[in-house]
């Protein structure tokens, strides 16, 4: 979606979305829930506060990128519609998949947390392209603050994080990266009036992760307008779709001799992606959430769970 066009749903949609247009199945829990719903660990009346959704599955190619985010019946439609495999996958979770250690499957984890009473409300997606894959990992946050009463502020970071050093794999840098570029620079030159006043603010690497590319996204907006998260997490996800759906032929002839195997960089990123000091948000969902909720997140992101 271009600034200015008509905004459906945020990017807790997009993730669902995501999920069908690549034909993964949802992995559930007991009687159909999500694969971790999350209670309060704070003092008072336990209360669910969030869920972590997971989908697996191998991508079906060829087809363009869709509109993310749409619920209304057409823009179902323009993601690919809800064929027989995918509700099966749906219904069943995700033992028709395969093994979850498949080289080529791809994984999508959707993160949300809500507490009225704190303000808060939190919603993150992590896709992870096949152990094997030069393709990178899809990193959507969208956190909103703010006490009862006062403004509310968003901060929002989406990235795609790099599968290879980029400075000593320029070809890499170039192919996945050069594309998604141009498409930050047209949606910041609309961002003004998408979101209602409020500049885009494109920085560099997210501040303190190591993991980051140069092409990471952060802004903090008062009011947080749903354009600015949503718009956002379609540029970022339509790139994505495109490297994990077919489009990994561009990656072609991209060689770093001194990197890693995939499979090891793959199983340490996901680590990093896990720990405390790579990332805040398990510090608050420990409190939250207590230890042992917070332990089963950690772990679904490690591929653990």
């Amino acid at each position: 979606m271009r600034p200015g066009e008509r905004e459906p749903g945020g990017s807790q949609e997009g993730a669902a979305a995501l999920a069908r247009r690549l034909g993964l199945g949802e992995e559930l829990g007991v009687g159909g829930t999500p694969r971790l719903t999350l209670t309060s660990a704070l003092r008072g009346p336990v209360e669910t506060i969030g869920s972590l959704r997971r989908f697996v599955g191998h991508a079906r190619g060829g087809a363009p990128a869709p509109s993310l985010g749409g619920s209304a019946p057409e823009e179902r439609g323009a993601l690919g519609g809800r064929d027989a495999r995918g509700d099966r996958a749906r219904r069943q979770g995700v033992d028709d998949r395969g093994d979850l250690s498949e080289p080529g499957l791809l994984e999508l984890l959707e993160l949300r947390l809500g507490v009225p009473l704190l303000g808060l409300a939190m919603e993150r997606v992590i896709g992870f392209a096949g152990r094997e894959s030069a393709a990178p990992h899809l990193l959507f946050s969208a956190v909103t603050t703010g006490a009862p009463g006062a403004p509310a502020v968003a901060t929002i970071t989406a990235d795609l994080l790099p599968r290879r050093d980029l400075m000593l794999d320029p070809t890499y840098a170039d192919r996945v990266y050069g594309p998604l570029a141009a498409e930050l620079e047209e949606f910041a030159r609309g961002s003004e009036d998408a979101c209602d006043g409020v500049e885009l603010a494109l920085e560099g690497p997210v501040a303190r992760r190591l993991v980051a590319s140069p092409w990471a996204s952060r802004v903090s907006a008062v009011a947080g307008p749903p354009t600015l998260r949503s718009g956002l997490f379609r540029v970022y996800a339509a790139r994505w779709i495109e490297l994990v759906s077919g489009g990994e032929d561009a990656l072609a002839g991209s060689r770093d001799p001194w990197a890693p195997e995939p499979a090891s960089r793959y199983r340490r990123l996901r680590a990093v992606l896990s720990e405390a000091r790579s990332d805040p948000l398990w510090r608050e969902l420990a409190r939250l959430c207590g230890p042992e909720q917070a332990a089963a997140v950690g772990a679904l992101v490690r591929g653990d769970g």
